[in-house]
């Protein structure tokens, strides 16, 4: 999924050599028979893991490759004195067997820029960008008539 487009690759690629500066990046290999049969694209920050991408291979599947490895993961992250491991994303099942609590999440997404005088978040954004189209629209229509 990471290379399926370039502007996704150019992103993971770009955290990961950010996380990799800072000492926060983590990648795990499973190999079998000297092939790599899953990895594991994960963070460590402020004391917690992140997982941030995880993969293997399906025609290993019946390996439980995935397990095995999350399962390293873990072990690893204990090891390293990390006092959480945080999983992102949905409550999907090869998340939930590892532990039976979920946080709530919320999304934030915010504009930078010298015109909008630094950061501007969406909720302030979207209100005046329809108020800006009602003006144009009905500019537009004055015009015409």
């Amino acid at each position: 999924a990471i290379v399926s487009k370039p502007s996704t690759d150019q992103l993971y690629r770009r955290y990961a050599e950010g996380a990799a500066a800072r000492g926060w990046l983590r990648l795990y290999l499973l190999e079998l028979d000297g092939e790599a049969i899953a990895a594991d694209f994960g963070t460590a920050f402020a004391g917690t893991g992140v997982f941030v991408k995880t993969g293997f291979d399906e025609s290993r599947a019946r390996l439980s490759p995935g397990l095995v490895l999350r399962a390293e993961v873990l072990r690893s992250s204990i090891e390293e004195g990390l006092t959480g491991y945080d999983f992102l994303g949905d409550p999907d099942t090869y998340k939930t067997r590892w532990t039976p609590h979920t946080r709530p999440r919320v999304s934030l997404w915010a504009y930078r820029g010298e015109a909008l005088g630094g950061y501007v978040y969406r909720r302030q954004l979207r209100p005046l960008l329809k108020s800006a189209r009602s003006r144009a629209l009905e500019l537009r229509a004055r015009a015409t008539t």
